[in-house]
Formats: structure tokens, C-alpha cells, sequence
């Protein structure tokens, strides 16, 4: 992946601080401060620790940790390296401004799959609205009285502009939302080590259980995911002589986790 990624790179938004918020309706939401400073930087440059970082979080949405405990590390994570843009993550396009709707496939979080624009977006600007007209696949953004999101914006006119509104100090996530995507990453990562490690005394049965793909009847209860999708520690670096060598943090991560009989059986699917 090092090697993958060297001559790549991406811009991402992170904010100085951010608060929990809770709606009229209860519903915590993650956001900026009023007064928090966004900076911009490359992702890419800290994978590891953004991945190691959100599989730690994953596992203690999985040990059912305290959500006190749970929102101080997602807070901390989002200083770190921002939110997660889940308002351009879930529908078919990140562009989906350009269109007269949204268009959402399935996914775990909303279940309409076609939304208006305006309530789409009410959904991660809960309390300061952004100035946006919308008339068919039309839309006008404008940003009034604060110079920093100005400058934010102009910054970012390259990316689509759902994105770019993404990055201004009204966005904010939703804590269930953001906590079991924190889940999610675990569950595929756990859950893949698990996997490459139990193979070889694994039957058939086992095997198929956790493969999207299986010959009829062989598994009825397979996981539903493609380990294309995942990645083995094995698989982290792919070097010049095609030597495979795993970066040493994730390494350490898979050792431990290997030894977790608890959470081998939690995973192992039944048959």
C-alpha cells in the first residue's frame, strides 16, 4: 500500500475542535465548534494510523463500550482527521447536486431510495441551514459574512459541490451513524484476519459462509460481503520484487487479535 499511494494524494478537511450536538428531536450529531479552524491535508499520508485508529473505535462500538467512552474517541479522531463525509458516501454520486434527486442504493443507515435534495440534506445540516437554492438539477450555493468558508470554498472548486459544502463548519454527522461505521470497518478487518488465519481447518461450509458468492446450498447464513473489499495484514505493501511485507502496526493489531479466542468464536460463523 506504501507504494501504492507514493505518488498519489487527496485533500481532506479537519476542524481544530468539535462538539456533540443534540437536535430538537434528540438526535446527537457530531460537528465543528463556532470558533474551530479547518486545515487542509492529505489522507493518504496517515492511512495507517486512520486505520488502525478507526479499527480501535470499531471494536469498542463492538465490546458495547460506554457511549461516553465511544464519542471521546470519535471525537478525537475527527480532530485528527476529520469526519467521515457521509452525506456524499452514501448516494450513487457525490455529485448528486447535478441531479433533480438524490438516488440512494441500500445501505444501513436510510432506507428511502430517492429523497429530495432539501430533505437530503437537512439530514447533516440540522441546525444552521446552508443558503441553497435548488430548481431541478439547478443549484446555487451562496456563503455570506464569513470569509474563512470563503476561502474554504474557493479552495475546494474542483471537487463537486455537495462535497465542497461537506467541508464547511455547518456539516455535522449523526453519532449512530458515525459509531457503527466505525463497526463496520472492524467487523470486515476482524473478521478477514479471522478468516486467512482459520482457513486451512475451516470445511467447505465455513469457507463459504464467509464469501459473497457460494454454490447453492452450501452455505445459507455467508456473511453477505466481498473480502475484496477487506485486506489481510499480509497484503499491505506490495514491494517492487512482488515480496508481500505488512506494515508493523497492523502486524502488532493482527497478532493480538489472533490470540482473542472470545472474538474468534464471536465471528466464526455457525454451520
Amino acid at each position: 500500500m506504501k507504494h501504492l499511494f507514493e505518488r498519489t494524494s487527496s485533500n481532506w478537511v479537519r476542524y481544530s475542535e468539535y462538539e456533540w450536538k443534540a437536535a430538537e428531536d434528540g438526535t446527537l450529531f457530531l460537528t465543528p465548534t463556532k470558533t474551530a479552524q479547518p486545515s487542509i491535508y492529505d489522507p493518504l499520508s496517515e492511512y495507517q494510523r486512520i486505520v488502525l485508529d478507526a479499527i480501535n473505535i470499531g471494536r469498542m462500538g463492538m465490546s458495547k463500550k460506554p457511549d461516553a467512552e465511544i464519542q471521546k474517541a470519535i471525537q478525537q479522531f475527527a480532530v485528527k482527521y476529520g469526519l467521515f463525509g457521509l452525506m456524499t458516501a452514501l448516494p450513487t454520486t457525490p455529485s448528486f447536486m447535478d441531479y433533480e434527486a438524490v438516488y440512494l442504493p441500500k445501505n444501513h443507515f436510510i432506507k428511502e431510495e430517492t429523497m429530495s435534495t432539501e430533505d437530503y440534506l437537512d439530514l447533516f445540516f440540522p441546525f444552521d441551514k446552508l443558503d441553497v437554492i435548488k430548481r431541478g438539477v439547478e443549484s446555487m450555493w451562496n456563503i455570506q459574512n464569513d470569509r474563512i468558508m470563503m476561502a474554504l470554498a474557493m479552495t475546494m472548486t474542483d471537487k463537486p459541490m455537495a462535497v465542497n459544502m461537506s467541508f464547511q463548519r455547518e456539516y455535522a454527522e449523526r453519532y449512530e451513524w458515525i459509531k457503527q461505521q466505525f463497526i463496520d470497518i472492524a467487523f470486515i478487518y476482524l473478521t478477514s484476519v479471522l478468516f486467512y488465519e482459520d482457513y486451512d481447518t475451516m470445511t467447505p461450509e465455513q469457507q463459504c459462509a464467509y464469501l459473497p458468492h457460494c454454490p447453492a446450498g452450501q452455505a445459507d447464513n455467508r456473511m453477505g460481503f466481498s473480502f475484496a473489499a477487506a485486506w489481510h495484514t499480509d497484503d499491505v505493501q506490495f514491494h517492487a520484487d512482488r515480496q508481500r511485507q505488512s506494515d508493523p502496526p497492523l502486524q502488532a493489531l493482527h497478532q493480538s487479535l489472533c490470540c482473542k479466542q472470545t472474538e474468534r468464536r464471536i465471528l466464526q460463523p455457525s454451520v
